[in-house]
């Protein structure tokens, strides 16, 4: 299991379980397949060229649109895991959204489809929620993304700011009582570093349930353009 290269701002994926797993702006109709992307979207089309290790050997044809602009980073030392990563950075020049196609595939034959889906999820859950003191869970289960019968997990993440960790925050209320530890109260007293919306989507090829793509996305604060590249996600060729 990696761990994150970039702190809040990685979240590719690679998980070992069942004997082979690995993960590795506007709305859907922003593009269709047939016309190409709109204006102010690039494609992205999933391609076996260059691709090494696992990911070469559990290519998917796979492509979705995204705005123009951001930054397109395929299998490489700095994407080993999924079949590419899209940036968008903020003005500064941080990434402030993020959004990784990678893969899973099930090998164990007597394991039902959304039963194993289901395990990698929690197995995921657990990996990218530990450590935060806050986790506001928004979605959690089967769901369509993208058209596609998936599996998908979305959360709000905080952190304190660096040596605010052991500050016990808490306020008197109404009557004297003492109102508990929550986001809310922590941003109040400017003790929260961050808050970001992590998300992530099994999603079963059609016609091959036992394989398929794991979808990540990060963003500070809430979705932002990136959103479109999850929304326009297709399985096949354009």
């Amino acid at each position: 299991m990696n761990a994150s290269r970039r702190g809040a701002a990685c979240y590719g994926a690679a998980l070992a379980l069942f004997a082979a797993l690995v993960a590795g702006c506007g709305k859907r109709d922003a593009t269709t397949a047939s016309k190409g992307p709109a204006p102010g979207y690039a494609r992205f089309v999933n391609s076996p060229d260059g691709l090494t290790g696992e990911p070469a050997a559990n290519y998917l044809d796979v492509w979705f649109d995204y705005p123009a602009g951001c930054e397109v980073i395929r299998q490489g030392p700095d994407n080993e895991d999924n079949f590419v990563r899209v940036n968008r950075r903020g003005a500064g020049g941080q990434v402030v959204e993020e959004f990784d196609v990678g893969w899973f595939r099930l090998t164990q034959p007597d394991v039902e489809t959304w039963a194993g889906v289901e395990h990698l999820a929690a197995v995921l859950k657990q990996r990218e929620t530990a450590n935060r003191r806050w986790v506001t869970v928004l979605t959690d289960g089967r769901a369509k993304v993208a058209g596609y019968e998936a599996y998908e997990f979305k959360c709000r993440l905080s952190n304190r700011r660096p040596g605010k960790e052991g500050v016990q925050s808490w306020v008197v209320g109404a009557g004297g009582k003492r109102l508990p530890p929550s986001p809310e109260l922590d941003a109040m007293l400017g003790v929260t570093v961050e808050t970001v919306t992590f998300g992530f989507a099994f999603i079963p090829q059609p016609g091959d349930s036992r394989r398929g793509v794991l979808l990540l996305t990060f963003a500070e604060g809430g979705p932002g353009p990136l959103v479109a590249a999850a929304e326009s996600f297709r399985f096949g060729k354009p």
